[in-house]
């Protein structure tokens, strides 16, 4: 984004009242190296998930896993508990995938906690849906963009908004609206917003956009992007980090062949 590979140039309607229409202009698309970089990213960090997996199963039945039961040890990314179940329906899966592995592979899917919300019977969780929650877990995220690299196509960057503000001229508070008339992503030549001075000097506009994948959570097509593509990399990386680090300590801490769900680590 230091390279500058937009701009927007505003057009004004003389009044009163002042009209100003923004209009987007693409430069340069962003780079495919970028989605590149983003899969091997992705790619990485899902191996790592199955990596680790693979590792404590083998641990947990005492034996070394035969190709066939390598290839059924992947890590779970559920949205919801009945997903979670229907992945331990085939019969290869149940062999390898012991009730205490069971147990420590559901505390770390993106329901969990919802679950356990709506088990006590906690008065938001009847706002929340299964589908909302996992659209902002990171991991549910991760596996949405590695299903994508992988099967269908790269994953596709944007320009998109991050924060609009306006400067008032010291002393002045001028009667403003300002709209957007197209939601991201934009196209060369798209008039993105339109700001309306019914009295007063025109004010200075700040937009401040930044690069995203159009696949994940971190922006939608209503508002501001509440992080950068970087920033959300950043996220998943420790997500990763995270979800591992509670299933090797939630996995120590349960005895062997123990049904009990509550998990026996912290989320932090």
């Amino acid at each position: 984004m230091e390279r500058k590979p937009f701009n927007i140039k505003e057009r004004n309607e003389t009044g009163p009242p002042i009209v100003v229409e923004f209009e987007f202009h693409e430069v340069e698309p962003p780079p495919v190296a970028i989605s590149l970089v983003l899969g091997d990213i992705v790619h990485n960090l899902r191996s790592a998930l199955d990596s680790l997996l693979l590792s404590i199963v083998s641990y947990d039945l005492g034996r070394q896993l035969t190709e066939d039961e390598e290839r059924q040890c992947q890590w779970p990314i559920c949205a919801t508990p009945a997903e979670f179940e229907r992945f331990f329906e085939g019969k290869a899966r149940r062999q390898i995938f012991s009730t205490r592995m069971q147990g420590c592979l559901r505390y770390v899917q993106p329901f969990y906690w919802l679950e356990q919300a709506q088990k006590v019977g906690s008065a938001t969780s009847s706002d929340l849906s299964w589908e909302s929650e996992a659209a902002t877990d990171s991991l549910y995220v991760l596996q949405r963009l590695s299903n994508l690299d992988k099967h269908r196509r790269l994953t596709v960057t944007a320009v998109w908004p991050s924060l609009l503000y306006w400067i008032n001229e010291a002393g002045s508070e001028p009667r403003v609206d300002w709209r957007y008339l197209k939601p991201p992503p934009w196209s060369d030549g798209d008039v993105i917003g339109r700001m309306t001075i019914e009295s007063g000097p025109s004010p200075r506009v700040v937009q401040e956009l930044v690069l995203v994948a159009l696949e994940s959570p971190a922006h939608d097509h209503q508002r501001e992007a509440h992080h950068s593509l970087t920033k959300e990399v950043d996220r998943l990386i420790d997500s990763v980090a995270m979800r591992m680090s509670m299933l090797i300590s939630d996995y120590t801490c349960r005895t062997q062949g123990s049904d009990v769900e509550e998990p026996h680590a912290t989320s932090g």
